[in-house]
């Protein structure tokens, strides 16, 4: 069951994601070069786990087929928007996507 079904607020839901996103980086900060390394490795994994090339998770989640590259390229700073979309398409939370490694 994905968080917006469980009828949170957008603020509250915001609140999930960076607390169990990033609480085990307490004393350190994530940076967005940080972030979107973690995104694009975290999506390309997850679309292959699921058996998505990248054409078809973008047409399926209803964006434009160069996003899904962009995102796994870091290229990019997707909305809140599309990367529900990608999330529900593939049947993951939000947090599964924005999961971080730590810092190095």
């Amino acid at each position: 069951m994905l968080l917006l079904s469980r009828g949170l607020s957008s603020r509250d839901f915001l609140g999930h994601i960076l607390k169990n996103s990033w609480s085990m980086q307490t004393k350190k900060h994530a940076t967005l070069a940080k972030i979107k390394e973690d995104l694009a490795r975290n999506l390309k994994r997850i679309r292959l786990e699921k058996g998505f090339a990248q054409e078809r998770l973008a047409l399926e989640a209803d964006v434009d087929r160069t996003v899904v590259s962009k995102i796994e390229r870091g290229v990019t700073n997707p909305s809140l928007e599309i990367l529900l979309r990608l999330a529900n398409q593939l049947e993951v939370e939000l947090t599964d996507l924005l999961m971080t490694t730590g810092l190095d």
